[in-house]
């Protein structure tokens, strides 16, 4: 009774120490494709883009450990997005910081939003543990649309804030 008692004691703990009360913080972007058939560098250069953000959800502390309320969440539109759609993007900190890392080092390609438009969702651990506010964001970030062939375009700064 007692060996029964602790493996079904050590079968709980291995469960609640495993992804199954972990938050998934899963990117929301694709990864860019390069051509395969064309020079690098060669082809025209994209249009600058044009974005804007869409929305800032930012984390809260919901009383569970297990759940995503302690994610931020940006979304960034593509304004012209049909033109977007075979291109990438290059996202990098010009100003300011994010409380966490929030870009990714790497070319990005949009994901289709649930507006049917194209865009990009950042997520972050925005309320670390043992904080109870957010802290305000006030950056900038230059975007570049990117080619198959790595021609960039110039680059368009989005300014994103939230108190």
């Amino acid at each position: 009774m007692v060996r029964n008692l602790a493996f079904v004691a050590a079968l709980f703990l291995a469960f609640l120490s495993s992804n199954a009360f972990a938050c998934s913080f899963a990117p929301g972007y694709r990864t860019f494709e390069l051509s395969s058939t064309r020079p690098l560098n060669s082809g025209p250069t994209p249009t600058t883009p044009s974005l804007s953000v869409h929305s800032i959800k930012r984390g809260t502390d919901d009383g569970n450990f297990a759940s995503c309320s302690d994610a931020g969440v940006l979304t960034v539109s593509l304004n012209k997005s049909e033109a977007a759609k075979n291109l990438g993007f290059l996202f990098e900190l010009e100003g300011g910081s994010f409380p966490d890392k929030v870009l990714p080092d790497e070319i990005i390609a949009p994901i289709e939003l649930p507006d049917g438009s194209l865009g990009f969702y950042f997520v972050w651990l925005d309320l670390p543990t043992g904080r109870s506010d957010v802290e305000p964001i006030d950056v900038k970030v230059s975007v570049r649309a990117v080619s198959p062939t790595m021609v960039e375009s110039s680059k368009v700064i989005l300014d994103i804030r939230n108190p």
